[in-house]
């Protein structure tokens, strides 16, 4: 059996060694009183039984020698460089020394007078002082605690049934004794004593590793939910405040669709480290799952200082993470809640930790937020707006508006954007920012969307023989969500059946993100979607992620410019430098630009000089209910036109003023 054990994980665990060894050394060492008493009393019980049988003298030899081995069973055990020497040959050298000497004087004893034993009494004496001499020296050596006796025994019962074989082997009996007693090995039989050692406490060592596994998080080494139970059942003894903080990795899932989840796996290890030399060392850090932490400070901090924590954290995680020769930047929003210690549950303090958190997403993440009454408020309200969202998309309560995109020449409508807008039961009008969020989140924007692109072709169908519409495009924002489902292509196949869409008709925005050129089913559903005649639209361009790389990577059509780009355009030469570049290359690529956020004529101007055509803003109209669309659609060219003709030089004044007497004639 000893065979069969893998010895070689002491030299891997020392702490397991140590402890085997030390276990070891303890049994064999602990019977330095025990085995010369055990010999001492085994010799007088051999006196005594055997008083009737044997001479005086014979006593007198047998009680001599047993004495002299007790006493130098007592030296070995006692003496340092006996006990290093006896410690080195496995059982303690004293056993071997009064072993020697018991059996010695058995088989002299019985040699000398053979025939005073010859009844069967006798015989029953010496089964006795068999038992005593073997149970009491070697039980005595080995600490008295059974495992001596239980290994003699067998020895002990060859040696009986040889004693009664016949008279003639009575003295070969006594040999029999002093052979088997010796001629085991002493060696082995400190092995199968470590062999029992080091099994029950391997089994304990597993039995403690499975329950540190169980209560750890197996890539971080973080606690996981049992093991955060468990660091924190006392915690409602404490007579303080406890702060909890909810840390939840945002646009973490970006690392793992641009770089792969073993890349994602590095960066949860290196925010794990980044975390615990943030806090002190008593304090509870646990991954939950996934890219969510929750910390537990069980010492009573100031509000001060727990805002210090929670902006260092943050800070913390926004520096950039080494991947190969790329760089991943995320950030994190933290939730954090304070509740008395008395008062403490695991469950309640994580999900006021858990909603503090989700206000500071829906905040804008990259911040924390104290879950308080106003952010109580704020949830109810949350949830009112949530539920009135899935009543308004279930009922076809949230309407299209349309904001006109022009030609910055002509005046004329280019293409409408559909703009979804939401007047709740109340009359008043939820803002888009709101509930188009939610809506992601609460996994709505598919129902949402479809009811936009439903519109949509409905719409371009009504203005097919509109004098003033017929040539008018119609944009449809799309979520991102929509184009990983695997039905989206054979959505816009059946609307574009179904409506009978001319190509070109129909524009879908897509907002710039990193997912619209790293998800490869994304892709494959992009160039589906083009090849049903439906143009793309790349949406806030120069405010997202690798916009260059979208521009050339993907089929885009149009790329609306981000009103954020020409804020000062005809004060500031940088901007209008970008945009001439971005026109550039736009232009090389084939791309059609699109002007967002025109408020002012200086940037007319700017954009009109720049030969960029087409143009979006409150210059030329925010966003109408539809029904208005067509009775202006004659008109925001023209309005928006006059403003900015002022500054238009003698050549673009006339061929605008040419442009629209035509149009009034054709009217």
């Amino acid at each position: 059996m000893a065979a069969e054990i893998d010895y070689g994980i002491l030299d891997e665990d020392d702490e397991l060694s140590a402890r085997v060894r030390a276990q070891t050394d303890q049994f064999f060492n602990s019977g330095r009183w025990g085995g010369p008493i055990g010999v001492e009393a085994a010799s007088l019980i051999t006196l005594f039984l055997s008083w009737p049988h044997l001479s005086h003298s014979q006593l007198l030899i047998w009680f001599i020698f047993a004495t002299m081995s007790a006493l130098g069973m007592f030296l070995g055990e006692t003496v340092p460089a006996l006990r290093r020497r006896t410690n080195s040959l496995g059982l303690p050298y004293s056993a071997m020394v009064a072993t020697s000497a018991v059996g010695l004087v058995f088989g002299s004893v019985l040699w000398i007078d053979i025939g005073s034993i010859q009844a069967s009494e006798a015989r029953l004496t010496l089964l006795v002082v068999l038992f005593a001499l073997t149970a009491g020296s070697m039980g005595g050596t080995a600490g008295i605690t059974g495992l001596g006796q239980f290994m003699i025994f067998p020895t002990w019962g060859l040696a009986a049934a040889a004693l009664f074989v016949s008279q003639e082997y009575l003295v070969g009996a006594g040999c029999v004794v002093f052979v088997l007693l010796m001629a085991r090995d002493l060696r082995s039989t400190r092995e199968m004593l470590f062999e029992s050692i080091f099994l029950r406490e391997l089994s304990r060592s597993r039995a403690h590793s499975a329950q540190q596994a169980a209560n750890r998080d197996p890539l971080t080494g973080l606690l996981n939910r049992s093991g955060l139970e468990a660091a924190t059942k006392a915690t409602a003894e404490r007579p303080n405040q406890i702060t909890a903080m909810f840390i939840d990795l945002d646009h973490f899932k970006v690392v793992n669709d641009r770089f792969g989840h073993d890349a994602g796996d590095a960066v949860l290890l290196e925010v794990t480290e980044r975390l615990i030399t943030t806090v002190r060392p008593g304090d509870i850090i646990a991954r939950l799952g996934g890219d969510e932490f929750l910390l537990i400070f069980e010492d009573e901090l100031s509000d001060d200082t727990r805002m210090h924590i929670a902006d260092e954290l943050i800070s913390n995680i926004e520096v950039p993470f080494s991947i190969g020769a790329n760089e991943a930047r995320i950030s994190a929003s933290v939730g954090i809640t304070v509740v008395e210690a008395s008062a403490f549950e695991l469950n309640a303090v994580q999900r006021e930790a858990d909603r503090a958190l989700y206000v500071a997403k829906g905040r804008g993440r990259r911040r924390s937020v104290h879950f308080d009454d106003r952010v109580r408020h704020e949830l109810a309200e949350r949830s009112d707006i949530e539920t009135g969202l899935r009543r308004a998309i279930a009922t076809r309560q949230i309407e299209p508006w349309g904001q006109p995109i022009v030609s910055i020449y002509s005046g004329e409508i280019r293409v409408v954007e559909f703009l979804a807008r939401w007047r709740r039961s109340d009359g008043t009008f939820c803002p888009p920012d709101v509930f188009i969020p939610l809506a992601e989140e609460i996994g709505l924007i598919d129902d949402l969307g479809r009811h936009m692109l439903n519109r949509a072709g409905e719409t371009l169908s009504a203005w097919r023989d509109h004098p003033h519409l017929s040539g008018v495009s119609v944009s449809v924002n799309v979520s991102p969500r929509q184009l990983i489902d695997e039905k989206f292509s054979e959505q816009i196949a059946e609307l574009v059946d179904e409506w009978q869409l001319e190509p070109g008709k129909l524009i879908l925005e897509l907002t710039e993100t990193a997912e619209l050129h790293d998800a490869p089913l994304m892709r494959q559903t992009l160039d589906e979607v083009v090849a049903h005649g439906v143009l793309l639209a790349l949406d806030d361009f120069g405010s997202g992620y690798s916009s260059v790389q979208h521009l050339i990577g993907l089929p885009i059509e149009y790329v609306k410019l981000d009103g954020a780009l020409i804020t000062d355009l005809g004060r500031d030469e940088r901007q209008t430098a970008l945009v001439r570049s971005i026109r550039d290359l736009a232009a090389t690529l084939g791309r059609t630009v699109v002007v967002e956020g025109v408020e002012h004529a200086r940037q007319a101007k700017q954009i009109a000089e720049l030969k960029i055509e087409l143009v979006q803003g409150f210059l030329y109209g925010a966003a109408r209910p539809l029904h208005e669309i067509p009775l202006i659609a004659a008109e925001t060219g023209d309005l928006a036109l006059m403003r900015a003709s002022r500054d238009l030089d003698d050549s673009e004044r006339e061929a605008h003023g040419r442009l629209t007497r035509e149009r009034r004639r054709v009217s």
